[in-house]
């Protein structure tokens, strides 16, 4: 299963907090963004319980996240050239 977490931080602490979720189990991707949030975590996850897991207990609790948007994955398409 998987999921793209939308991240708002502390400003200043978008480097440390990326260095910590790129730690974690079945984060694949971390982009740090301008824009209305900070950091973009794409994951995959073998279930919905390892992704509550994973972002109520690991992400949300890494000091200077203030706030995060989960969204779940129904279809990906990779390697469309425009």
């Amino acid at each position: 299963m998987e999921a793209v977490l939308l991240i708002n931080c502390i400003p200043g602490k978008e480097d440390e907090i990326s260095q910590k979720l790129r730690t974690l189990p079945w984060v694949k991707v971390v982009y740090l963004v301008y824009g209305t949030y900070d950091i973009v975590v794409v994951i995959d996850v073998p279930t919905r319980d390892d992704l509550r897991t994973l972002v109520t207990k690991h992400i949300r609790g890494i000091n200077g996240i203030l706030s995060t948007t989960t969204l779940l994955v129904y279809e990906r398409y990779e390697g469309l050239s425009v």
